[in-house]
């Protein structure tokens, strides 16, 4: 039985050695929701199983719900990694044009500043837009939310 375990094992190694270092194994994968900025991960394996998605609910989603706004999410991949079988990056690939909403999504501190500086209609007004509005005017909310946010965040800095 020890035997059976070392050749196996022997063999496994070899495999591994002889897999080519760029051919990957598994792809990580990245959506954000173009509404809210609420993220969902997943891991793909090469030959065909994936982990279940995990969603992450951004604070502006959270913000949303408590304001009894419905939507279904707009799922946008914003990132696809893909690495091999020791764990070494071989590969992107990125969903194009990422959503207007992008940037603000990566930074829960940005969200929350602007929550924080912002009144409820404000916030109804900005998921009506993104919801509903023109790229153009997504661009411009996403603009004016950030630049609420940074106003907010130096605020509340010391000297600020």
């Amino acid at each position: 039985m020890r035997r059976f375990w070392i050749i196996l094992a022997v063999l496994v190694v070899a495999a591994l050695l002889l897999i080519p270092s760029g051919v990957h194994v598994r792809q990580d994968l990245v959506w954000i929701d173009s509404i809210s900025g609420s993220q969902k991960r997943q891991t793909a394996w090469r030959f065909g199983t994936a982990s279940s998605p995990v969603v992450t609910e951004s604070l502006l989603a959270a913000k949303y719900r408590k304001l009894g706004l419905k939507w279904e999410p707009d799922w946008k991949n914003v990132k696809g990694t893909y690495v091999d079988a020791f764990g070494r990056h071989v590969g992107s690939a990125h969903g194009w044009p990422a959503p207007e909403i992008y940037s603000f999504a990566l930074s829960p501190d940005m969200q929350q500043s602007y929550l924080a500086a912002s009144s409820d209609e404000e916030v109804r007004e900005l998921f009506r837009v993104m919801s509903s509005g023109t790229e153009e005017q997504k661009k411009a909310a996403v603009e004016a939310a950030c630049n609420r946010a940074l106003g907010e965040y130096a605020a509340t800095q010391p000297g600020g």
